[in-house]
């Protein structure tokens, strides 16, 4: 196992980004549940393809993205080679529904809240991805030297 002397300081503060990312989204999709489909939800008044559209990012983000921001943080702390690869997926996982959903609410001329909480972290996917990308080398080291043998 590799040493704490190894891993890069930014790839120690990606990990923990990561974490507060994915404890973020936790507590983001527990108040929309709430709000959207609990007793709550009696007082919104919100056409069904926005309640959908809206079940449909929570129950991805809660399949996929949480879990491989998970992940992210333990193989990144560790440097396996898995931890690089899920920490980049959880990159495209904040790259693509945000584009997606900032371009809706400026086609609609109006910004949602979730946009503007999670635009830091796609903001900080490009930078990590790019970054995660130079230094390969430091997670794929020991992959390809276990091949070797």
């Amino acid at each position: 196992m590799k040493t704490n002397d190894l891993r890069p300081l930014k790839v120690s503060a990606i990990a923990i980004i990561n974490g507060i990312a994915a404890v973020l989204s936790l507590l983001f999709w527990y108040l929309v549940q709430h709000r959207l489909f609990g007793v709550a939800h009696l007082s919104l008044s919100l056409d069904p393809t926005s309640v959908a559209s809206t079940l449909g990012f929570m129950v991805a983000d809660l399949i996929w993205a949480i879990p491989l921001l998970i992940v992210s943080v333990l193989g990144l702390w560790r440097l396996q080679a898995w931890g690089w690869t899920t920490a980049q997926m959880a990159n495209l996982l904040w790259l693509y529904p945000l584009t997606a959903a900032w371009t809706r609410d400026l086609y609609l001329g109006s910004i949602s809240p979730g946009n503007l909480l999670f635009l830091p972290f796609a903001l900080f996917a490009v930078w990590t991805t790019c970054y995660l990308w130079q230094i390969r080398h430091l997670f794929w080291a020991r992959t390809e030297a276990l091949s070797d043998d």
